[in-house]
């Protein structure tokens, strides 16, 4: 039987985090460094790429506030 992935958790995510992700993100592209196959990586980066930038987008958007971690670690 199968486990849908659904959702990842953003518990304990600050914006900062989510802004130093897209900077990894785009310094991937300045320096043109890939692995794999070149045509499947750079699809898979443009998708994780729209990602990360929407949900950056969406951390700094008025009235948004990032998930805390509960006291007793989850």
């Amino acid at each position: 039987m199968a486990v849908v992935f659904e959702e990842i958790s953003m518990r304990g995510m600050k914006r900062a985090d989510l802004s130093q992700l897209l900077s990894y993100i785009n310094d991937i592209e300045t320096d043109g460094i890939y692995w794999g196959n070149r045509e499947q990586f750079w699809a898979r980066h443009a998708r994780i790429k729209t990602l990360i930038e929407n949900a950056v987008d969406y951390a700094y958007s008025d009235g948004v506030v990032m998930p805390r971690i509960k006291k007793g670690g989850n």
